[in-house]
């Protein structure tokens, strides 16, 4: 599964680039998520933010951002 992501400090945490964090959610967190990665179930890619659809549902986008967004993601089927 690729995990797509535009944010520098998730794509630090996943590829497990961080120094150990004295709160220990935190690093047992780091540890599920190196645990997928070295499995080879999760797979970091990086995505622009321009392209990042998430934002589509978790940000408010201004009318451009939102139409360009929303043409990305509809599909016409046949």
């Amino acid at each position: 599964m690729k995990l797509l992501m535009d944010n520098t400090t998730a794509e630090i945490f996943t590829n497990n680039t961080a120094f150990k964090t004295r709160l220990k959610h935190i690093d047992v967190r780091q540890a599920w998520v190196k645990t997928l990665r070295d499995k080879s179930i999760v797979i970091p890619v990086h995505v622009p933010s321009v392209d990042n659809l998430a934002d589509l549902f978790t940000k408010i986008l201004g009318i451009d951002d939102f139409q360009r967004l929303r043409d990305q993601m509809m599909v016409s089927l046949p």
